[in-house]
């Protein structure tokens, strides 16, 4: 009896131990800078927002971050690194549509679970897929450019990686079209644009942060968005939808941290970057980059998490090849 009564004892001090531990941490917290794992090349839309946000952490915690760029794979190799870093509250991931959903239904062998390996923050930001042709593009809109893929069957166009919203658009253009245009997926956004730019490739899907100033430019020509209305930064640019009703595809980001991290530290990182999304010159960047800011609830964020995933499982029913 005696034994069961100091058992009962020790799991109530234990208890009461590590509902006190998580005040504690948030004080302490954070203690040295904090690395934040982007799982794709520098200068992408996702590294663009989480240096941007990386520099408001900084200035609310008075911390150092450290942006950690892990290529490759579609992001799995730097989200992998991510799920299995220490949940101390030190190294975060900037993952988004892809190493957080699609990849799930994409890469069978996926080394990571998007839900149970990882502890949702935040949604940190939107982006605007756009089709983009070169300067040399015999095509200046994008009804010019269905009918000459549908004149020149096999043209190519790039992407960030097999499971991208990018994939995703050229794999509904070629349902809703009757095109048969070649998947050429790269290992991030910013080789697809050295690549159109040096005539390798026919066309282009990606991001508008990438694409916006070369547009401006006159390098390229962004020919038409994925988004369900047309963006402010160019209104002149029709969205795929107008020509093809229902084909509405966006990508995002979001901030997560390693299972297990305590609730107060994660909550802490989260109420920091909903308050920097809500900041006039942190949206400037993002808004300069062809960004939209996105705040959310972890709850929020799995929910989006989810809906992603159901859509892609839903493609090879509409014979959407995936792998291609």
């Amino acid at each position: 009896m005696w034994l069961k009564r100091a058992a009962t004892r020790l799991c109530l001090v234990l208890l009461a131990v590590a509902g006190l531990s998580y005040p504690a941490v948030a004080q302490d917290y954070p203690g040295k800078p904090i690395t934040i794992i982007v799982p794709w090349p520098p200068a992408g839309s996702v590294d663009i927002s989480a240096r941007a946000l990386g520099k408001e952490i900084t200035a609310a915690l008075g911390q150092g971050v450290v942006i950690d760029n892990r290529s490759g794979a579609a992001g799995s190799i730097g989200s992998a690194l991510g799920a299995r870093a220490p949940n101390d509250g030190y190294t975060l991931t900037f993952g988004n549509a892809t190493t957080h959903a699609t990849n799930v239904v994409t890469m069978p062998a996926l080394s990571y679970d998007p839900f149970t390996d990882f502890t949702p923050i935040t949604l940190v930001h939107k982006s605007t897929m756009v089709v983009a042709v070169p300067k040399s593009s015999p095509v200046s809109t994008f009804a010019e450019l269905i009918a000459y893929a549908k004149a020149n069957p096999g043209l190519t166009y790039g992407t960030p990686g097999i499971g991208t919203p990018q994939h995703l658009i050229g794999q509904l253009l070629n349902q809703k079209a009757g095109l048969q245009l070649s998947h050429v997926p790269y290992r991030g956004g910013g080789p697809v644009v050295n690549d159109l730019m040096g005539g390798h490739i026919t066309m282009a899907v990606g991001v508008l942060s990438q694409y916006l100033a070369l547009e401006e430019q006159g390098t390229l020509k962004i020919l038409a968005i994925g988004d369900a209305v047309r963006n402010p930064s160019i209104p002149n640019v029709p969205t795929i939808s107008e020509t093809f009703d229902g084909l509405v595809v966006s990508g995002w980001g979001a901030l997560y941290a390693p299972r297990g991290t305590s609730p107060v530290v994660v909550k802490r990182i989260g109420d920091v970057a909903r308050t920097a999304l809500a900041s006039p010159d942190f949206q400037k960047v993002l808004t300069a980059a062809g960004l939209t800011p996105a705040a959310s609830s972890p709850e929020e964020l799995v929910s989006l998490m989810k809906s992603d995933i159901a859509l892609w499982k839903a493609l090879p029913d509409k014979g959407i090849k995936l792998s291609e």
